[in-house]
């Protein structure tokens, strides 16, 4: 009941006032405004190519583990080596996100991402060699690495999105950005899938490769960004121990972390798809693909609908109904 009742009370939250007026909010805002800065149209083609490029390479992986395996518990191994090192590591890349050039890191681990795909593409080229002595854990242990690089993308990510849009369209821009990575996970699976079938895994990971180097290209074109004086000084442990001071303090952010959590935990069974395509629907990677994006189509549509009519009116009453 206290959880609930925080969530409910997230609608007084001074960031969503300051944000967005509550009352005619889609009458006042331009959807299409955080759209017409340059540097943010960067941000989210650097964004999406970068989310395509990942979920082609899970589609792809999963199935080319579960042909290889047989074994549905090494489907659920692939996130389990990802989540792993993303999770010890994101403590200190929340930090070296302030500490740190956050253009420089954004560019340096998404190269970091592009040379773990090209890693699975050498693996690929000489699988026959590799795959029947160490089975699968080479896979795992170059997705571990790729956990790493987007533990320190993600919080660099959003750092960079709060600077280059005006505080007033940062719901705006929240919502562009969300719809950006919807649409590339839809995308995403559905070519991962195909390539899968029409070529081989080392040709459809090669075009993997290709698109997240083209977005650390672009992203490189964001501009520098400077570091607080303040932060910079700051140590590591003094910076988590006042962010977790911070979060715990704040029921109604330790509330919707801890609804989208349970969310997210029952959210898994998706890993078990490519031994549901290939056991019970007998069907191949395409179709892999068609149902791994089709979670995403839902999100897609509405995140439009979003961006013309802010969920920020009752959005305690909003958040829980969406869960269930």
């Amino acid at each position: 009941m206290c959880l609930i009742k925080n969530i409910f009370s997230l609608p007084n939250l001074t960031f969503a006032k300051n944000i967005f007026p509550l009352k005619n909010a889609s009458k006042t805002i331009d959807p299409y405004a955080s759209l017409r800065i340059k540097d943010f149209r960067i941000y989210l083609s650097a964004r999406i190519l970068t989310t395509i490029g990942l979920l082609m390479q899970s589609t792809i992986v999963a199935w080319q583990v579960y042909e290889i395996t047989n074994d549905k518990l090494a489907l659920g191994l692939i996130g389990l080596s990802e989540a792993l090192p993303f999770i010890i590591t994101t403590f200190y890349s929340g930090y070296a996100t302030d500490k740190f050039n956050r253009k420089k890191l954004l560019v340096g681990f998404t190269w970091l991402l592009a040379g773990c795909s090209s890693l699975l593409v050498l693996l690929n080229f000489y699988g026959e060699s590799i795959f029947p002595v160490y089975g699968v854990l080479p896979i795992y242990l170059i997705i571990g690495i790729s956990g790493i690089a987007r533990s320190f993308i993600a919080p660099t990510t959003q750092a960079i999105q709060a600077r280059i849009i005006p505080r007033g369209l940062y719901a705006n821009a929240s919502t562009w950005s969300s719809n950006v990575f919807q649409i590339g996970a839809v995308i995403g699976p559905l070519i991962g899938g195909l390539a899968l079938e029409l070529f081989n895994p080392t040709i459809a990971l090669t075009m993997v490769v290709l698109l997240i180097a083209t977005s650390a290209f672009l992203k490189s074109f964001i501009p520098d960004q400077p570091i607080s004086k303040e932060v910079k000084h700051e140590s590591f442990f003094k910076s988590l121990k006042e962010g977790l001071r911070f979060v715990f303090k704040s029921q109604p952010i330790v509330s919707s972390i801890s609804l989208d959590l349970f969310a997210v935990l029952f959210g898994g069974v998706v890993a078990l798809l490519p031994a549901f395509c290939k056991d019970i629907l007998g069907v191949g990677p395409t179709a892999l693909g068609l149902l791994r994006g089709s979670q995403f189509m839902g999100s897609a549509v509405m995140g439009f609908a979003l961006a013309y009519f802010p969920p920020l009116k009752n959005a305690g009453r909003n958040l829980l109904v969406s869960i269930a």
